[in-house]
């Protein structure tokens, strides 16, 4: 990969494309497409239609313009970035789950690690779709004010 990162993009963008089908109307869900990464929690979020309905909204749109945003995504974990993350000067809050299986916590602590000025918000036995149950709460840290309070 490090040789040729846009064929490791392109690869990895491959194994994105059964979600387009997944996430159609009349395709078998955000459920089934993820049951082998799906955390208890996960699981759980997945029984709420109105939940599953607004994923799926959310995924249909993000593969609109096809995989290779997601390809991409997967090479910046595993490459080196080109992006000096010390050069980074705005706040970014992170938020992760104990048990998120897609983007484990090892990964949220390593940006916070390397980003100057991030919060990591860990959230104890939460998996990935956390995020859509409190993503109310989510945007209100973002536009708090006062971040420290």
């Amino acid at each position: 990969m490090p040789a040729d990162p846009a064929a490791a993009a392109a690869r990895f963008a491959a194994g994105f494309e059964p979600l387009i089908g997944a996430v159609a109307p009349g395709g078998q869900g955000p459920a089934v497409a993820f049951a082998d990464l799906l955390s208890p929690r996960d699981s759980e979020l997945m029984k709420d239609p109105r939940l599953v309905s607004a994923l799926t909204a959310t995924m249909r749109e993000g593969l609109r313009a096809g995989t290779s945003g997601g390809g991409w995504d997967n090479v910046s974990w595993l490459g080196t970035w080109d992006v000096d993350l010390s050069a980074i000067r705005c706040p970014v809050l992170l938020w992760y789950g104990t048990d998120d299986r897609f983007a484990p916590l090892p990964l949220g602590r390593w940006l916070a690690e390397n980003l100057p000025d991030a919060r990591l918000v860990i959230r104890k036995g939460e998996g990935h779709f956390g995020i859509m149950e409190h993503l109310g709460e989510m945007l209100d840290a973002l536009t708090d004010p006062d971040p420290a309070s």
